[in-house]
């Protein structure tokens, strides 16, 4: 203010001066009234205007930091909704899941107190291998499991005749070559179709058989069977092998390194796997297209915008099923659901601290998979929100199934396993609350890893909490969630 009233003074100085001796009119011709607003007048007319103009430049700036603000903050508030868009999206593909619908193992070699796998229910059996059978003679050998897969698909069958429209995952032993093993499997599913009521209809094709990719985490193809193929409705996976049959036609005498083998792997085994996995929309889909009339035709009066069809592929899979069908389909209750793994490479040499936090991190990451972990959303560093409470938490897995190894080697891993479960508030025993597959299973081959996932699957089913698998393998560790069906 001090200042804008010296700029006045030095105005009205500097006028008085022009007038006086610049101009220099004559005074006496003027009254004290014009006298008064000749010397005043201009000077704050120009201090006013000078006021005028400063008020407008400092609105017009204020307004220009205003817009340059609040074009940040959009800016910044798009980056922020984009980042959270994509945040989401990465969190709902990492949380896509399968939904386990049916489990079948059987032949079940006998090891050390197996016969608390063994189960019987509408749509999960554990069977064990008849000690009668347990001698595999030479020229069965490599017929095995045809009679198998053949009572496998009548079982599916009875139950449930629009699976044997899935296609057909197989994994096998890698000593056989894949099209004998198809050859195999084709056979044993057209050996269970007399055993439907009705022939099989001409117009439905049954489900191909493929190749399964055998990867560092069978979890993760699984759930990518039907994350890759939206249009697919479910599939069949089916994974077997036996080193119990190599292992009785081999040495009588087991060498060193057989016997360094089963230290870690277990006695030889062996195992059928069957899983029918359905996409999570299935009975979505299934109730859509109940509402659609059988020829396919919408009500003339419907809008457009009300025909639109969820998953339209899965639809066209579907829609050439007997109602029936549909209907046992949409019958089959839910046993349990599968989520992503997380793995991580481990280190021959690594200290046991080192392996801990692994494992711990590990651990972290598998249950933001299963939903039992909610991730904090951060942006430019910090927190933005909340993170919000789960309705399942780590704390709620009740059993644990892995491949530690046998009892004179499993020690360092499950004290690692231990420790991680401790520092995670999870109140689970390995040993007291957990299977450990080298020594209930024996070695399985190939097929472990899926029957570890069964037996996770089963173990969620009857307790009704979330279990963890905890996969082993020679430079890495996988650990995934297979959730029960009410989470």
């Amino acid at each position: 203010m001090l200042k804008k009233l010296l700029f006045l003074v030095a105005l009205v100085a500097l006028w008085v001066a022009l007038l006086w001796f610049a101009i220099g009119i004559d005074l006496s011709k003027h009254g004290n009234v014009s006298l008064v607003a000749m010397h005043l007048l201009p000077p704050l007319a120009l201090w006013a205007s000078w006021l005028g103009w400063r008020a407008w430049q400092t609105r017009q700036q204020a307004a220009d930091e205003a817009a340059e603000a609040e074009a940040t903050r959009t800016a910044l508030d798009k980056q922020r909704a984009e980042s959270r868009e994509k945040f989401d999206q990465d969190l709902a593909e990492r949380r896509a899941g399968v939904d386990f619908r049916w489990l079948q193992v059987r032949d079940l070699s006998k090891q050390e107190n197996t016969e608390s796998l063994a189960m019987t229910t509408d749509e999960m059996t554990v069977t064990l291998l008849d000690e009668e059978m347990s001698e595999i003679a030479d020229e069965t050998a490599d017929a095995w499991p045809g009679v198998q897969l053949t009572e496998l698909f009548a079982a599916l069958l009875a139950q449930c005749p629009a699976a044997l429209t899935f296609p057909v995952y197989l994994l096998g032993p890698s000593s056989r070559a894949f099209a004998d093993l198809s050859r195999m499997v084709c056979a044993a599913r057209e050996s269970a179709l007399p055993q439907l009521e009705t022939a099989w209809p001409q117009n439905i094709a049954l489900g191909a058989v493929l190749g399964l990719p055998q990867s560092s985490a069978s979890p993760q193809e699984l759930i990518d069977l039907c994350a890759t193929q939206p249009e697919l409705p479910g599939v069949l996976v089916l994974a077997f092998e036996s080193p119990l049959s190599n292992a009785q036609h081999g040495e009588e005498e087991p060498n060193p390194e057989t016997k360094q083998r089963e230290q870690w792997f277990g006695k030889a085994g062996q195992a059928l796997v069957g899983m029918l996995l359905t996409s999570p929309v299935l009975p979505s889909v299934l109730a859509q297209l109940g509402e659609i009339a059988p020829d396919g035709a919408h009500d003339v009066m419907t809008p457009f915008w009300e025909r639109t069809q969820l998953a339209p592929g899965m639809i066209s899979a579907l829609a050439p099923l007997p109602a029936d069908w549909r209907q046992t389909l949409a019958d089959m209750p839910m046993i349990a659901q599968l989520r992503r793994p997380a793995w991580i490479e481990v280190e021959e040499k690594a200290r046991p601290t080192q392996v801990t936090q692994s494992l711990r991190r590990l651990l972290e990451l598998a249950g933001i998979n299963a939903a039992l972990i909610e991730p904090t959303f951060q942006f430019g560093g910090e927190a933005s929100d909340e993170a919000r409470a789960p309705a399942l938490q780590l704390s709620d897995s009740a059993w644990l199934i892995h491949n530690a190894g046998g009892v004179a080697v499993c020690g360092s891993r499950l004290a690692g396993v231990g420790s991680a479960l401790s520092d995670a508030g999870m109140d689970l025993n390995p040993i007291n609350e957990g299977t450990n597959t080298v020594l209930h299973a024996g070695d399985c081959g190939r097929a472990t890893p899926y029957l570890m996932l069964g037996l996770a699957a089963a173990k969620a089913a009857e307790l009704q909490k979330p279990t963890l698998v905890t996969h082993f393998q020679a430079h890495h560790v996988a650990m995934s969630f297979v959730l029960p069906a009410s989470a």
